[in-house]
């Protein structure tokens, strides 16, 4: 995380990524998510404005045009957001919809490392 003098607010966040791991036993306290297949993407919303980065922290705002709207739902407000942005074909989760998204600044989408011969 990094902030800007004297600015309370981080300019980046590092995302919450999940692991794999077993299920524990007792699922007492614990809250579970399921997998959206989505892209993992961070907003930060300051002013209006409204910044997108991937999971590795470039900047894949162009990419989401749509969501830019958070700035002026959120207006008054300082907020980052971590979260998946999905595409919904037939109320289900389509991931391909978002691979054939226009890529961001760098060209391709921000996936995170690929493993030759298979997409994230």
């Amino acid at each position: 995380m990094t902030t800007e003098a004297g600015d309370l607010m981080p300019t980046t966040v590092k995302p919450m990524l999940a692991t794999l791991a077993a299920l524990p036993v007792d699922d007492t306290g614990r809250g579970f998510e399921i997998k959206w297949d989505g892209v993992r993407t961070l907003a930060r919303i300051d002013g209006g404005a409204v910044r997108l980065n991937g999971r590795t922290l470039r900047d894949v705002t162009t990419s989401y045009p749509e969501l830019t709207r958070l700035g002026a739902a959120l207006a008054g407000h300082r907020v980052f957001l971590d979260g998946e942005v999905i595409a919904l074909v037939r109320r289900r989760p389509a991931r391909q919809t978002l691979d054939a998204r226009p890529s961001s600044v760098g060209g391709g989408r921000d996936t995170g490392p690929q493993t030759p011969g298979r997409m994230r």
